[in-house]
């Protein structure tokens, strides 16, 4: 059961602190959910009054929820880095190391956590990025499926096409 609040019956946006209902029953809940498939930032959602109008509640509620249903966990340190850095970041902290610059990106950030552990923990210190635990991740599958199904259906898109691009996965 997931800890979000619902529509209350006197049209008030939410009921009263304790009130819940079942976030994987809620396909706006859900595409929130899926948006942490392959790692994000939650600040990305903080100013974004959209997700707020269709969850009926802010997003970092429903992140937190997520959070303490066990819906989300916390990133790995590589993927925190390879969301809040871009690649000319991490060649100058490679450089200020007197580190090799080349290489993708992945290779850069693997680089300067074999290299400097602590200095990345510290560098990432006030980033908040989270990925779907499995249950999170299972929870998402099912509306992806059910989405692709649909489009597919109606030959609007493949699935193939949904997934790669809506959600940046290969499946």
């Amino acid at each position: 059961m997931g800890l979000f609040r619902k529509k209350s019956t006197d049209g008030s946006k939410t009921t009263p602190k304790g009130a819940h209902t079942d976030w994987t029953a809620s396909p706006a809940h859900l595409l929130l959910l899926s948006k942490f498939l392959n790692s994000e930032a939650a600040e990305r959602f903080d100013n974004d009054d959209r997700w707020a109008a269709v969850l009926h509640e802010h997003p970092a509620d429903a992140i937190r929820g997520f959070r303490e249903d066990g819906a989300l966990e916390a990133a790995d340190l590589d993927e925190v880095m390879d969301r809040v850095f871009k690649a000319g970041d991490l060649k100058t902290m490679l450089k200020e190391r007197g580190l090799k610059i080349s290489g993708p990106k992945n290779e850069l950030i693997q680089r300067l956590i074999e290299n400097d552990p602590a200095g990345m923990k510290t560098a990432t210190k006030n980033s908040v990025v989270y990925r779907c635990s499995e249950k999170g991740g299972a929870a998402c599958w099912s509306l992806i499926v059910s989405a692709a199904d649909l489009l597919a259906e109606h030959g609007t898109l493949s699935r193939e096409w949904l997934y790669a691009r809506l959600f940046r996965i290969d499946r």
